[in-house]
Parts: C-alpha cells; structure tokens; sequence
C-alpha cells in the first residue's frame, strides 16, 4: 500500500508513473432485529454491533475500502433492499442470518433474487455456519453472527479472498507463524477449531484467553496489540514439529 514516504521515495528516485490499483470495494451488512449501532440505547435483549466495525477496520488494514451498508431487520423486504444497494462492491460480506430460521430472512431473500450457493457449512469451530455464493456477477461471503465466529471467519477467508483481489502471493494469504504454547490444550472434536490468545512478550509462548465463548470478544489491554487465533489442528503440528501454527 502507498503511504506518503513511499509516493516521496519513489519521487526522489525520478519515477514518475507508479503502476497501482484501487482498494477492492468490501460491502459489509449486518443483520438481525436485536442488534443495534454503537451510541444508541439498547433495550430487551439487544446487542451493540460490533461485526461491522470490527470488520471494516480489518478490511482497511489489509487493503480494501469498506461499505458499510448497515442494519438490515428481520424483514424480507429490507433484506432485499440492503442486498440491491450493494451494487457495485467487489465483494458482499453479510455478518448473520446465516440459518434459515422463520426469522432468518437473509439467505431466503438472497436465492429469490438469483444467488445461487457454492457452499454451506465448514468444519471449524467455531463459525460453522459460514457460507459463501454469489449474487448474478457479486461474490457474496455470510459468516456467523456470534462476534467470535464473525471475526475469526473472517480472518479464515475474508483475508484470503481480500489479499487475491489486491493481486498479492497467495503465500500471504493466511499469514500463520509457528510459536510455542504456553500450557498444553486440551482435545478438540472433528471441526478444526481456533482459540485466541495473546503473547505476554514479543518472542514469548502464546497463552490461550481462559473465556473462549462464541459470543465474547477477549482483549487483554496490557498486550492489545500481541492478540492471536490459535489453530487448534495441533495434535498434527505437535507431532511433526513439537508446535502449534498460530
């Protein structure tokens, strides 16, 4: 990505035309009736959305510029309409409605507009829900509304989708580095499954968050910038290289 040192350097070295491409435009759309904006008053039992900022931000840093179509309701008509304005985004990202549930209108609505499905349903824990299709020529991407699930769906194969539109190695894809774990963990079932965790130095081991539920977002602010995904596909990794990726 240019900055400013690397639009002077290129100058001072007598280049005059810079080869470059736009940010892929990324169409963020969240679901769902108990969910509402950051700054409102939440009452019953709604949430603060977290998947769209969360999102977004993580759509910037590798790249792309967000489009933050906002809140669709629990209502086939608005999930229509918030589907059509994603017109001329590089890539849809819908956060929920990923079951078909009588309130869950969002994939009904998206095969009665002419999407059609490549595939639903992955093996990891947790966003097992995530699917992903296409709109007539829109590449659509539907992860799971828990908070957890969302983001780490989203580092899983938004990134990677993210990183080929902007033409990078597809080596950089995941970016997964090998560490030491700090405490040994315990089986997990048949779904790959990622824990977060965090280092408490630079070099040191990766100490998983005692709290992994789906639905609560850790962050340990004396390391806020050292946070992890943990690929709990171990047993293999311990075997062959006495680590676990991270």
């Amino acid at each position: 990505i240019l900055n400013p040192a690397k639009v002077a350097l290129a100058a001072a070295a007598g280049v005059g035309d810079i080869p470059v491409m736009r940010r892929p435009r990324i169409a963020i759309l969240a679901t769902g009736d108990e969910i509402i904006n950051a700054g409102q008053t939440p009452t019953g039992d709604q949430i603060f959305n977290s998947g769209t900022p969360g999102l977004s931000a993580l759509v910037f840093s590798i790249g792309g510029q967000p489009l933050a179509l906002g809140i669709a309701r629990d209502d086939p008509d608005d999930v229509r309409e918030a589907l059509a304005s994603a017109e001329g985004a590089d890539l849809l990202v819908t956060i929920g409605g990923a079951s078909v549930g009588d309130h869950d209108h969002l994939r009904r609505v998206f095969a009665e507009e002419g999407g059609s499905l490549l595939f639903e349903k992955v093996r990891v824990k947790p966003g097992k829900p995530a699917w992903f299709g296409r709109l007539h020529d829109l590449p659509v991407l539907g992860l799971p509304g828990n908070p957890v699930s969302a983001m780490v769906t989203a580092r899983l194969f938004l990134v990677p989708a993210l990183r080929t539109l902007l033409a990078q190695p597809t080596a950089l894809a995941l970016g997964f580095e090998t560490s030491v774990l700090s405490e040994p963990l315990d089986k997990n079932g048949d779904r790959e499954t990622y824990l977060r965790g965090f280092r408490e130095t630079v070099t040191g081991p990766v100490r998983p968050y005692s709290e992994q539920a789906r639905a609560c977002l850790n962050w340990q602010p004396q390391y806020p910038d050292l946070d992890s995904i943990i690929s709990h596909a171990w047993q293999w990794h311990l075997k062959h290289h006495g680590k676990a990726p991270v």
